[in-house]
C-alpha cells in the first residue's frame, strides 16, 4: 500500500513538473516572440519608405534644378521704388528658391535687375549679382550683357549654355527668352506660363502699364504679347 502511494506520488509530481516546465517555456518563448515583433515594427526596413526620402533629391528633381535663377524686372515704381510688376517678380524669385530647396536642388546663382533684388533682399534672400544702370537707361539687352559677363568671369571654361529660371513678366518672356538663344550662354528651363503677369498702372515707363501698351511696344520690336 505505501509502495503504491509512493508511485502515484512520484507520477503526479512528474506530471506537474512537466506542466510547469511546459508553461515557463512557453511563456518565455512567446514573449520574446512578441518582444521581437514590436521591435521590428518600431524599425523601418530598407525595402519601406522613409519620412526622410521625400526630402532627398531625385533624378526628376535634379534633371530640372537651375543652376542661375535671372531676372528682369518690369517697368519701375514711383520714386525709384520696384512697383506693383517687380514686386511680384520678387515674390516669385523668392518661391522659386524654396521649391528648390524642397525638392533638394542646390541653391542657384541669383541673378537679378536691381529692381527685382530690391524685393527679394527685403524678404531676407542674398543676391550674388545685381544688374544696375552704368550710363542712361538699362534696357533688357544691356541686363543680359550684364549676367553674360558675370557668368564668363566666374566660369570661363564653360562651353554650355547653363540651365536657368527666366523671372520676367510673361508678357516680356518671348523676347527675353529670344535674346538668351542668341547669345547662347543661358538655357531657360521654365515656360512663359511660369511666370508672373501683374501690371502696374502707375509704372514710370508707360508701356507696361497694361497689356495693350506693351503689346504695340513689342510688336515695333518684332515680338508677339
Amino acid at each position: 500500500m505505501v509502495k503504491r502511494t509512493a508511485s502515484y506520488l512520484t507520477v503526479a509530481l512528474t506530471v506537474a513538473f512537466s506542466a510547469t516546465t511546459w508553461f515557463v517555456c512557453r511563456s518565455f518563448f512567446t514573449g520574446s516572440e512578441e518582444k521581437h515583433i514590436q521591435t521590428k515594427n518600431d524599425i523601418p526596413f530598407p525595402s519601406e519608405p522613409h519620412a526622410s526620402d521625400d526630402l532627398r533629391p531625385t533624378s526628376k528633381a535634379m534633371s530640372t534644378c537651375p543652376m542661375a535663377i535671372l531676372g528682369f524686372s518690369f517697368g519701375m515704381g514711383v520714386e525709384k521704388t520696384p512697383g506693383l510688376s517687380n514686386e511680384a517678380l520678387g515674390v516669385h524669385v523668392v518661391d522659386v528658391i524654396q521649391s528648390g530647396e524642397r525638392e533638394g536642388c542646390t541653391r542657384p546663382l541669383v541673378m537679378l535687375q536691381w529692381e527685382i533684388a530690391n524685393v527679394v533682399q527685403r524678404l531676407g534672400i542674398s543676391t550674388d549679382y545685381e544688374a544696375h544702370p552704368t550710363g542712361g537707361y538699362l534696357g533688357t539687352a544691356g541686363v543680359l550683357k550684364q549676367f553674360s559677363k558675370y557668368i564668363k568671369e566666374r566660369n570661363p571654361s564653360a562651353r554650355r549654355p547653363i540651365p536657368v529660371y527666366l523671372v520676367v513678366h510673361r508678357d516680356h518672356f518671348p523676347r527675353c527668352r529670344a535674346l538668351l538663344a542668341e547669345r547662347s550662354v543661358f538655357k531657360p528651363l521654365n515656360s512663359r506660363e511660369s511666370v508672373p503677369d501683374v501690371y502696374d498702372p502707375n509704372s514710370t515707363q508707360k508701356w507696361t502699364r497694361n497689356k495693350q501698351a506693351f503689346a504695340q511696344h513689342e510688336k515695333a520690336l518684332g515680338f508677339q504679347v
